[in-house]
C-alpha cells in the first residue's frame, strides 16, 4: 500500500487467503510448519486448494506471521473474512494449545487427541500472537 502497487497488494492478500485455507484443512483449524503444492489443474478450470495443498511437517509451533499477515490485511481492506479467520485460529489455539500456565506448541496438527502438546511455548506467544490476535479485533479510530 505504501508503494501504491496494486500488484503487490493483492498478492499479499493472496498470501493472507491461502493461509485461511491451510489452516482451515486441518483438523485442528491450525497450521503446520510447512506446506507443500503441486499444481494440478488444467487451464480450463480453477485449482482446488483443498487437492492441490497439504501440510508436509504437522507441528504448530505457536508462530505470530500468519495472524500478523490477517492483522495488516484487515486493516488494509476492512474485510472481516480476515477477522474470522483470526478468531479461528484464537479458538483453535485456546483449544488445542492451552495449558493451566499458558500455551504450548502442538505436535500434529491433525492430531486432536489431549496428548499432542509438546510442552513448549516461546516468548513471541503473548508479545505477538495475542497482541495481533487483539489488534486485529479492536476498532482503532484513527487508522486508515
Amino acid at each position: 500500500m505504501v508503494t501504491n502497487n496494486q500488484t503487490l497488494v493483492d498478492f499479499g492478500l493472496s498470501i493472507a487467503d491461502t493461509a485461511g485455507v491451510i489452516y482451515a484443512m486441518s483438523k485442528t483449524g491450525l497450521a503446520g510448519e510447512t506446506v507443500s503444492w503441486t499444481i494440478t489443474c488444467d487451464a480450463d478450470s480453477a485449482c482446488n486448494p483443498y487437492e492441490t495443498l497439504w501440510i508436509g511437517d504437522g507441528r504448530f509451533r505457536l508462530r505470530p506471521e500468519v495472524l500478523e499477515t490477517w492483522y495488516y490485511a484487515y486493516r488494509a481492506t476492512r474485510n472481516p473474512k480476515y477477522r474470522e479467520f483470526t478468531w479461528a485460529a484464537f479458538q483453535a489455539m485456546n483449544r488445542y494449545c492451552r495449558t493451566d500456565s499458558g500455551f504450548s506448541a502442538i505436535k500434529d496438527v491433525n492430531d486432536v487427541s489431549a496428548d499432542g502438546k509438546s510442552d513448549v511455548q516461546e516468548s513471541f506467544v503473548f508479545a505477538e500472537v495475542l497482541k495481533y490476535a487483539y489488534l486485529t479485533h479492536l476498532e482503532a479510530s484513527n487508522d486508515s
